[in-house]
């Protein structure tokens, strides 16, 4: 299979474009009329083997044309904000059994959206308006910004880089000897712009050199390496880096400045669930050093689950779907959203007195910032 290029007619010159074209010199280049060509099933780019579908997720990268209104949407929970549109879409190399790009987009190869750097635009809206802003995240959420709700929390107010990617690994499509990738880039731009912004994103790779070598105020990020006990890593999350792997990025990130958390994402209960998480807090306690241990903090979220969307799972990823839905707890339909389906709230009670249980027991140092 030959290793491909797409690229929107419009954007062929665009600067994203050369980016691309320099860090890939051996991808043929195909000029598309319509995004469609590569994000519609019928053109079956990317198998749904598993075994076939890392390989050629690898072989095949897009710049796509986006012509959309960006606005802000609050969040509340890993960050203050999130921009409406994500920069881009589809995953380079990973297979995670439970991501709903995964599920919704068979031909799930990175995609990058030629207008990404509009967040940046985001981002100084926000900090230009702030006191217009923390209404309006008071309005949607009934709470304060984070850094009036956490004594720990900086100053800054959060801005995600968005979900549907991971931005570690994306940012290496776009790699050369004189450019950090197109994700440092942007992150520089909001950090040399803005105050009192810092942006945020959660990665489940340890490939972090670019970032500590390339970002130019590490002090205004904060990254969140996604763990889970190494076997259901290894199970739902396949071709991803170890758990051990990351937690020694944590340590690496925190020592060249960065403000580094632990997003427990998402808890899949099993039969041998609170041995498996006292494990896991023994080996993060085991592993992060002094500065690293000192500025922890967790999300936690648990599980969710829709039949419809994990239809393809069952088929493609057996033994991951099984870990997921036939555990020693029912997933029954969230009161809010009757289609997707968690932990009950009786559960989830209980799972979170658990969680807080065994985090203050091995790693008391260690807020949470939010767990649901």
């Amino acid at each position: 299979m030959e290793s491909t290029l797409f690229i929107h007619k419009d954007c062929l010159n665009s600067n994203l474009a050369n980016y691309l074209k320099i860090a890939n010199p051996n991808h043929k280049i195909v000029s598309i009329t319509k995004n469609t060509q590569v994000m519609k099933q019928d053109y079956n780019l990317i198998s749904i083997n598993p075994k076939d579908r890392f390989r050629q997720k690898k072989k095949f990268l897009g710049l796509l044309k986006r012509e959309a209104k960006w606005s802000i949407d609050c969040n509340g929970r890993s960050t203050d904000f999130l921009p409406s549109l994500m920069m881009e879409q589809g995953c380079f190399k990973f297979g995670c059994s439970y991501c709903y790009t995964e599920r919704n987009y068979p031909n799930n190869f990175l995609k990058i959206y030629n207008d990404l750097f509009r967040i940046v635009d985001l981002a100084q809206e926000i900090d230009n308006n702030q006191e217009k802003m923390e209404n309006k995240f008071f309005l949607e959420t009934k709470k304060k910004f984070e850094r009036s709700r956490d004594s720990k929390h900086n100053r800054y107010i959060t801005i995600d880089l968005g979900c549907d990617s991971d931005v570690v690994t994306s940012n290496s499509v776009t790699i050369s000897e004189n450019y950090y990738g197109h994700i440092v880039d942007a992150m520089n731009r909001i950090s040399s712009t803005t105050n009192d912004i810092m942006t945020s994103f959660a990665t489940k790779s340890a490939e972090i050199d670019p970032f500590i070598l390339g970002c130019k105020n590490p002090n205004k990020h904060r990254i969140r390496l996604s763990l889970s006990p190494e076997h259901h890593r290894q199970t739902l999350e396949q071709n991803t880096s170890s758990t051990k792997d990351r937690l020694l990025a944590v340590n690496k990130l925190v020592d060249a400045g960065f403000e580094v958390h632990i997003n427990l994402s998402p808890i899949v209960v099993t039969d041998n669930f609170i041995n498996e998480y006292t494990d896991l807090l023994k080996l993060i306690d085991n592993t992060l050093n002094e500065n690293a241990k000192k500025q922890m903090a967790y999300e936690i979220i648990f599980l969710t689950h829709s039949e419809k969307m994990f239809e393809p799972i069952s088929q493609s990823v057996p033994k991951a779907h099984k870990m997921m839905t036939e555990g020693p707890l029912k997933l029954v339909p969230k009161w809010n959203k009757p289609n997707v389906l968690s932990y009950s709230r009786q559960d989830k009670n209980a799972l979170k007195e658990s969680m807080r249980k065994i985090i203050s027991e091995i790693t008391p140092y260690s807020r949470i910032r939010y767990m649901f």
